[in-house]
């Protein structure tokens, strides 16, 4: 930076100085300066400064003061801007890694039901399960597929939680704790003192039922639910922790389930029937919840006067009578039946006997042109409708549905009722009501005969 002062004082020495000089005969070099100043962003400079060296500001600059500001709060946003970024990236980075914490502690509770599903006796005879409390859970299991079953166990110590393995080895096999393998399979475990492991008995269907309470004898268990909860280490606000659950039955020990060994999903199967009172729907194994690929057995039976016509669900064969529904999911089924039309006729052709076992023979008849096999009688009643009130007793058949063989086309076929009119009086009126079928109750008939007397 170049300076131009003109000072007074200065000029006055240096005039009496070139006086001397001349009036002495001397004349010294001559020299010339130029100096060509352009204006910059900061103003054109002016030729004097004053004593207390502040600039002048000419056109539109800017003085060193508001430069100076200008740059402090460029500086600022500048920083401001930088560290926003990085606060985004820090928390993506948070949140990826949250991300990758819970997929692994899943899979990790997964690892740790398959391995106790199939739990067995041990290599030396000794029950499947060894010990079963609320933080440490022990088992044996073939987990590597070799000849041998090892020793597991999962327990938490100091946030972490370690499973162990132990091999048998020898001969005889031997288990010696000696040659336990330890391995950290997960840290900031959050559970302190809430149970990590739960234990059900032979009565959980898998939604019913409460766990056992410790101490738990091993014999006992049957299903193990697991309530891992675990440190929030990506420091998301609110939350302090995660809790991931898993549950399994025990192959060899689950007795109450379909089928123990498969994975332990319930889903619930829910039975109907069209119209309600029709008839009614059986299910093996019994429900209603079910494990995972259960696949469950289902028969529609129609009540008399009406015939199966289809199922609604997703059942294996909507068309016929018995069929299998694979329980994925929560499944709703229903038996749709058909009333259908009378074709068969009854009456009573005879009565004899005395009072107290009289017979009354019921004739059934087909009139149709074709056979109805395997006839049956299917209900008997009587109620009064005139007379000293009495109450007859049906004596035989013990049993309905009776026997009435084979109906030809266009013949009949009878049965014998036995009926107890004792205490009953002679004027005493009734209407008898019975119904039959045949060919599996695709042909079938009702009566109702008026103003019987006994």
């Amino acid at each position: 930076m170049i300076f131009i002062n003109r000072r007074p004082s200065r000029l006055g020495r240096r005039e009496k100085m070139t006086k001397r000089n001349a009036e002495q005969g001397f004349t010294p070099p001559q020299f010339s300066l130029s100096l060509d100043i352009p204006k910059t962003d900061f103003g054109e400079f002016n030729d004097s400064l004053t004593d207390n060296h502040q600039s002048a500001k000419t056109g539109a600059g800017f003085t060193l003061v508001e430069m100076l500001i200008s740059i402090a709060l460029f500086l600022i946003i500048s920083i401001g801007l930088v560290a926003l970024a990085s606060n985004l990236l820090t928390a993506s980075g948070k949140q990826s890694g949250l991300v990758v914490d819970s997929d692994q502690a899943r899979k990790l509770a997964f690892n740790i039901m398959n391995e106790l599903r199939n739990a067995q006796t041990s290599s030396t005879g000794a029950y499947a399960l060894a010990t079963a409390d609320n933080q440490t859970l022990m088992f044996y299991s073939n987990i590597d597929a070799d000849s041998v079953i090892e020793r597991v166990r999962y327990f938490t110590q100091n946030g972490k939680l370690y499973k162990n393995v132990l091999k048998p080895v020898g001969n005889p096999l031997v288990y010696n704790p000696a040659n336990e393998t330890v391995l950290v399979v997960q840290d900031n475990v959050a559970n302190g003192g809430s149970p990590l492991f739960y234990y059900y008995d032979g009565a959980y269907d898998g939604v019913n039922g409460s766990a056992i309470s410790q101490p738990v004898s091993v014999t006992m268990v049957k299903f193990v639910k697991l309530d891992l909860k675990i440190y929030n280490k990506a420091g998301v606000q609110n939350t302090n922790f995660y809790t991931i659950t898993a549950s399994g039955s025990v192959r060899n020990l689950k007795t109450n389930l379909a089928d123990p060994g498969l994975p332990d999903y319930f889903y619930q199967l829910s039975l109907n029937v069209s119209p309600v009172g029709a008839g009614s729907v059986s299910v093996s194994p019994s429900g209603p919840n079910y494990p995972e690929h259960t696949l469950a057995n289902l028969t529609a039976y129609a009540n008399l006067g009406y015939g199966f016509s289809s199922w609604s669900g997703n059942v294996t064969n909507p068309n016929t009578a018995s069929t299998t529904i694979m329980m994925d999911n929560n499944e709703s089924v229903t038996a749709n039946l058909q009333a259908l039309p009378q074709t068969l006729t009854g009456s009573i052709s005879n009565k004899t006997g005395s009072q107290g076992a009289r017979r009354w023979t019921l004739r059934v008849d087909n009139p149709n042109s074709y056979a109805v096999n395997s006839a049956s009688l299917y209900s008997f009643d009587l109620s009064q409708t005139a007379g000293p009130t009495c109450t007859p007793t049906l004596t035989a058949p013990a049993a309905f549905p009776a026997s009435i063989g084979n109906i030809s086309a266009g013949g009949y076929r009878t049965i014998q009722v036995t009926i107890n009119f004792n205490g009953c009086n002679s004027s005493t009126r009734f209407t008898a009501n019975f119904s039959f079928a045949g060919n599996n109750g695709a042909n079938w008939g009702s009566a109702s005969v008026l103003n019987q007397a006994q």
